[in-house]
């Protein structure tokens, strides 16, 4: 019995793969050719030279990362209302001591990279900063030519 079986099983898988056969050549798009006629190679798919015009393919090749950088920005992974982190402040005012004589007066401000207080006054600088002014909980510094403004908050311990 099981002799028939194996038998009977491959009779159907003999006349599947006939008749797929016979309807792939149904719709097959390529022209029927006889054997004595040259044939000419063609791709099955007449879109696949068409996809990225010459031009484009050396664009790409020079400037992939501009290429792939709005898959960068806009990553699909990400859950919705995501933005970038914001950069943590370069110094802290920690706190002021002011006198009736401005040029007395100290700042304490903390730099967060290095985790480091500075007690400055006006005219001293801390790294690429320079102390101009110091006021009650304020401080303003000029770093690479532009004036920041230091404001002292819940930090602020010194009153």
């Amino acid at each position: 019995m099981t002799i028939k079986r194996v038998s009977f099983a491959g009779f159907l898988l003999l006349l599947i793969i006939t008749f797929g056969a016979f309807l792939y050549q149904q719709n097959d798009p390529r022209p029927n050719t006889s054997i004595d006629q040259p044939t000419q190679k063609t791709p099955l798919n007449p879109h696949v030279n068409k996809s990225i015009p010459k031009k484009n393919k050396d664009a790409i090749s020079k400037n992939t990362d501009e290429f792939y950088q709005p898959i960068i920005d806009n990553n699909i992974f990400r859950r919705l209302g995501w933005k970038p982190p914001k950069k943590p402040e370069e110094y802290v005012l920690i706190g002021t001591a002011s006198t009736k004589n401005k040029n007395n007066s100290k700042a304490f401000i903390l730099e967060t990279k290095s985790k480091q207080l500075h007690t400055v006054k006006i005219g001293d600088s801390i790294g690429k900063a320079t102390i101009t002014e110091i006021r009650d909980k304020q401080v303003t510094m000029v770093k690479d030519g532009k004036e920041v403004k230091l404001q002292g908050g819940k930090r602020q311990f010194l009153r």
